[in-house]
């Protein structure tokens, strides 16, 4: 399983990343600071799950989930993206921002800060097989 982790904050990336890494050690796993950056590695990695921070600078959480959505819905994004929101907003503010139900492929919203037990919560997300 490959996951990407998009976050400008690099403590926040790094406390996701050893959670995960402890509940999927055989992952891999890549970083990007901001949604240009995760934009590229998206289409170049092709992850299994992004863990996507909303509030970001450069390009933020929102435009990376136009793009996704607009690729995925043209045909040039095959594999249907899964998305875990990571924010410290609350759910009237994630609604203001992107409209959960206007995005199917987010499959949970997390709130900061991230602990072991909220990633926990997602495992039944991921396969029991780790296949990739």
């Amino acid at each position: 399983m490959h996951l990407l982790i998009v976050d400008d904050d690099k403590v926040a990336r790094t406390v996701i990343k050893n959670h995960l890494m402890a509940m999927q050690p055989d992952c891999k796993i890549t970083e990007a600071e901001n949604g240009a950056q995760a934009l590229f590695l998206f289409f170049k990695k092709k992850p299994d799950f992004v863990f996507l921070d909303l509030m970001m600078p450069l390009v933020d959480g929102r435009a990376f989930l136009d793009v996704i959505k607009e690729c995925y819905r043209c045909g040039l994004q095959i594999k249907k993206p899964r998305l875990v929101l990571v924010t410290m907003l609350n759910n009237t503010q994630i609604d203001q921002i992107c409209p959960l139900r206007d995005n199917p492929f987010i499959e949970a919203v997390i709130k900061k800060p991230v602990t072991k037990n909220k990633l926990k919560a997602l495992e039944e997300l991921f396969p029991a097989n780790n296949e990739n």
